[in-house]
């Protein structure tokens, strides 16, 4: 993982792209702050794919269970108030 400064990347941007899809992270900086990170597509896109799916199978999971019966909320302040 290395830092580089904005300028920095701007003067040698082909090797930062290069480090980057050579599989190192790299990280653009403005003034010390941290800003982007350069990443190849592929290796998003198989990120995102992999969130995706995730969501969905969390939301199948979800589906299957039954659902709760819980009292409004309104009922439980009121609930609460009386004593």
């Amino acid at each position: 993982m290395s830092d580089i400064g904005i300028l920095e990347a701007k003067t040698h941007l082909s090797s930062c792209v290069d480090r980057a899809l050579a599989g190192e992270e790299v990280i653009l900086t403005r003034h010390g702050k941290r800003l982007v990170k350069l990443v190849p597509i592929e290796q998003q896109a198989k990120r995102h794919a992999r969130v995706v799916e995730l969501i969905r199978r969390i939301r199948r999971e979800r589906s299957n269970q039954p659902q709760r019966k819980e009292p409004p909320a309104r009922n439980l302040v009121s609930d609460g108030r009386k004593w």
